[in-house]
């Protein structure tokens, strides 16, 4: 009987150890910041697909995802800024308001984001990350989220609500 006692321990702690080592070993990082930052394809609401990888932006052009969702006020505060920058660099820069609003129906998706394009005025590049793909691609946990991509490659992070002056020295910032 005391030899069971002893190899309870034993056992207990054979099960916790790789739990353990799991839960310390560094997640890879999936959040491309050193030249491979473009290399995937979005999809506008009018079905439209923009590859970013191409030759017509990857190294001529900066990109800028602006993470928000209809339901955000931050998100919606910071519409007319971007709205001025997007017309400021004109064909410079692309701008790409990703929209991570969900619905019972992709119907019902497109109607509640076209809404809010209408309502705000929006004029820029618009889709939706239905499936989270470049949500999780750059590590988007909050919204209002900016993500630049630079003419390298690199990846940059503009989190939360900010002014207009910040917005546009971060988006010249993309350009160099």
């Amino acid at each position: 009987m005391f030899r069971p006692l002893l190899l309870l321990p034993l056992l207990i702690l054979a099960l916790l150890l790789p739990g353990a080592a799991l839960a310390e070993a560094p997640a890879k990082d999936s959040n491309p910041t050193k030249g491979d930052a473009l290399g995937f394809v979005v999809t506008t609401l009018d079905e439209e697909p923009v590859e970013l990888s191409s030759l017509e932006l990857y190294g001529k052009k900066p990109v800028v995802l602006v993470y928000w969702a209809t339901w955000c006020g931050p998100c919606l505060k910071e519409i007319p800024a971007i709205k001025t920058l997007a017309k400021e660099f004109g064909d410079k820069v692309q701008f790409i308001g990703v929209s991570v609003d969900t619905a019972k129906t992709p119907e019902e998706l497109d109607k509640l984001v076209r809404g809010a394009m209408t309502k705000h005025g929006i004029d820029y590049t618009v889709a939706i990350d239905t499936d989270r793909s470049l949500s999780q691609r750059f590590k988007i946990t909050a919204i209002p989220m900016i993500y630049g991509v630079d003419l390298k490659g690199n990846g940059h992070t503009k989190v939360g609500l900010t002014s207009e002056e910040n917005l546009r020295s971060f988006v010249k910032s993309l350009q160099s």
